[in-house]
């Protein structure tokens, strides 16, 4: 697991130079402190978190484990797949639709094309110096099969 970058941040603050008076005015307690450590803000030393597209909240989804659905997942040392097929569902083929939609804006490739009756796009998605590919083919009743699948390191 790969951690990011570790950014310490001091910001130290003088709060009195020599032309203005020393102590309180009321007291005359001397109320000088040469150099007061006013904020301290560590940033990172944290495990990277994991990287996560809006089309894999699909897979999450327990109202999907019945009949009609089928998932895959093959999680091995140079590989991680996922995919979900089914039959007749246009309410959820729109919902990924959707979610594709918000991916697609991270993605450096997008291959589309239409044949035999299916729509199918491909994202090719970089992160962690990785690709990750996602692929989604549907036809017009809303059948339809997604993928996701690249590196472990690439969903980090």
């Amino acid at each position: 697991m790969k951690l990011s970058t570790t950014l310490i941040i001091f910001i130290l603050s003088f709060p009195y130079c020599s032309a203005l008076p020393i102590g309180d005015s009321k007291t005359g307690h001397d109320t000088r402190n040469p150099i007061e450590l006013t904020e301290l803000t560590v940033i990172g030393n944290k495990p990277a978190t994991h990287f996560r597209l809006a089309c894999e909240t699909v897979f999450d989804r327990k109202d999907l484990r019945r009949p009609g659905y089928d998932f895959s997942t093959n999680h091995s040392a140079g590989n991680y797949f996922r995919s979900i097929t089914a039959e007749c569902d246009p309410k959820l083929c729109a919902e990924i639709k959707a979610l594709l939609e918000q991916d697609s804006k991270l993605a450096y490739n997008i291959a589309e094309s239409y044949n035999d009756g299916r729509d199918h796009i491909i994202l090719n998605i970089a992160n962690n110096d990785e690709t990750i590919n996602v692929g989604f083919w549907w036809t017009e009743e809303g059948t339809f099969r997604l993928f996701i699948q690249g590196t472990p390191e690439a969903f980090q």
